[in-house]
């Protein structure tokens, strides 16, 4: 298919998912990098039409990502970023879903969108293993746990555990009433002892995993060789 030549069509970072299409350009410049995205723009636009090809511009938007924003020529003027696609203009997103991997990214990546997305299904997890505790055993409502809590806690952790622990501070506090729920403990109890009778993880302790059992793949070259270059071996 043509669209699998995409990447070679233009210097963006390309990265392609069924009919879903990331683009993504860098520079420490802001004007800098307007210029550059709309004139590579063209070329990308100029390719699909050889290509009988075109993109939608009602599905697609760009989102900024810096933890400050300013006009770099002149910092007394706001900064107006513009990016332009078949001559009209791509809607801005500060919050930008992927549903393909099922993550919400915000423009200062800081995980604070996320972290509210998962607090939400988190919530309805915990009523179904509220509703359930009494009617099985302590081993099935761990079974549960792993079925409808740990999964969610789990994914995409060695990105999102990185944020700042006010962010991670809700989903923390869920989980320690996740382990005195299962336990019928007292709200009171405290949820490390919990977690270490019931034999779980917290949240800090399934990051430090699964960052462990990465570099273990790493360290095997058991991973995919996009990952070999993004670390530098000293000997």
């Amino acid at each position: 298919m043509y669209i699998n030549d995409w990447p070679n069509c233009s210097t963006f970072t390309t990265v392609l998912y069924a009919d879903d299409t990331y683009l993504c350009l860098s520079d420490k410049n802001v004007n800098d990098l307007q210029f550059w995205v709309n004139s590579k723009l063209l070329k990308v636009d100029r390719w699909m039409r050889l290509n009988k090809l075109s993109i939608n511009n009602c599905k697609s938007a760009y989102m900024l990502i810096s933890k400050s924003l300013r006009n770099t020529y002149n910092e007394n003027i706001p900064l107006s970023f513009q990016i332009r696609l078949n001559k009209l203009c791509v809607l801005e997103s500060k919050n930008m879903y992927q549903i393909t991997i099922r993550v919400l990214i915000d423009s200062k990546l800081d995980w604070s969108s996320h972290a509210q997305f998962g607090e939400n299904k988190f919530i309805v997890c915990i009523s179904f293993i509220v509703q359930t505790k009494k009617l099985i055993p302590i081993s099935v409502l761990k079974m549960l746990y792993y079925s409808f809590v740990y999964c969610h806690l789990q994914y995409c952790i060695m990105s999102r555990g990185t944020a700042n622990n006010s962010v991670l501070q809700p989903l923390n506090v869920l989980h320690d009433n996740v382990s005195r729920i299962m336990t019928f403990s007292n709200y009171s109890c405290h949820a490390t002892t919990l977690c270490k009778n019931l034999n779980v993880l917290k949240l800090n302790g399934i990051y430090r995993l699964e960052v462990a059992k990465f570099m273990r793949k790493l360290h095997h070259g058991a991973l995919p060789k996009i990952y070999h270059n993004f670390f530098q071996t000293y000997f």
